[in-house]
């Protein structure tokens, strides 16, 4: 979407905001006609609880994000999401899950059907409006909450997922319902040359790529960075009550809501 009307739509916050909540929960509709009376794809069964006590990655799609750290993470557990394909003629790597729920995602459906993962989560905000050319994936409701900035952990992914402005804390929940008790986040750069202030104004940081690769137009990618990190926070709290581990384990960046830790070391003789 074109800067000049995104900057015109967060003017009116409240009839946005409304309009989302409705269009996101909405979905729940969708997902009966598609499931039946449970109201949740079945498949999700098989993912609860399925990996307790293990550990996992949390790829995230930042400009510090390079091929040489994903090589090290073949035999490991790991989460992507988005346009992450972008990087895969660079490395042999690929993501044990991978999911997407933005209905604007700049991912394809064709892209989707030829994604070279088999455990693929689907938002139904996707699903609805994109035609879908895999049986395969697993559907997810989205759940958002009118009150502003407000991002409950969902537990029980079979009910639904909490919406927010980041991919990355819906495949937080569900490393969590999958039972992960060490999660470490690779690439979390968390800065962006547009971004919404707290006030749902544009503002230009000056910065430079978003992502690991280069943006076509750099102006659509306007994050709010101030909900992300309310996001962040609210999973980071669910953790400390849930003696879940999580560490930031990125290159630089600016997201300092989760504890440091470097990469390499986790990869030491003393460690594998």
């Amino acid at each position: 979407m074109d800067l000049k009307y995104r900057k015109l739509i967060s003017k009116f916050k409240f009839i946005h905001s409304s309009a989302r909540v409705l269009m996101y929960n909405s979905g729940y509709f969708y997902c009966l006609k598609k499931f039946g009376s449970k109201g949740y794809d079945p498949k999700l069964e098989d993912y609860k609880n399925s990996k307790l006590n293990k550990r996992c990655f949390i790829i995230g799609n930042g400009p510090s994000l390079c091929a040489e750290d994903l090589d090290k993470l073949i035999d490991e557990d790991t989460f992507a999401a988005n346009e992450i394909h972008k990087i895969f003629d660079k490395t042999s790597w690929r993501p044990t899950y991978y999911m997407i729920l933005d209905r604007y995602s700049k991912t394809t459906p064709e892209q989707l059907a030829e994604l070279d993962c088999k455990n693929v989560f689907v938002g139904d905000y996707y699903a609805r409006f994109n035609k879908i050319v895999r049986d395969d994936l697993t559907i997810l409701h989205q759940k958002c909450f009118l009150k502003k900035n407000y991002f409950p952990v969902s537990t029980d992914l079979q009910k639904y997922i909490t919406n927010s402005p980041t991919v990355s804390f819906g495949e937080m929940q569900l490393a969590a319902f999958m039972g992960y008790k060490e999660i470490y986040l690779l690439g979390f750069d968390h800065n962006y040359s547009f971004e919404f202030d707290q006030k749902g104004n544009v503002i230009s940081k000056n910065s430079s790529s978003a992502h690991f690769f280069e943006d076509e137009v750099p102006s659509d990618i306007i994050a709010n960075v101030y909900g992300m990190t309310k996001a962040y926070e609210s999973f980071k709290n669910f953790c400390d009550a849930n003696h879940i581990v999580v560490k930031n384990v990125t290159r630089g960046g600016k997201l300092e809501v989760y504890d440091r830790a470097d990469f390499d070391s986790l990869f030491s003789e003393n460690n594998s």
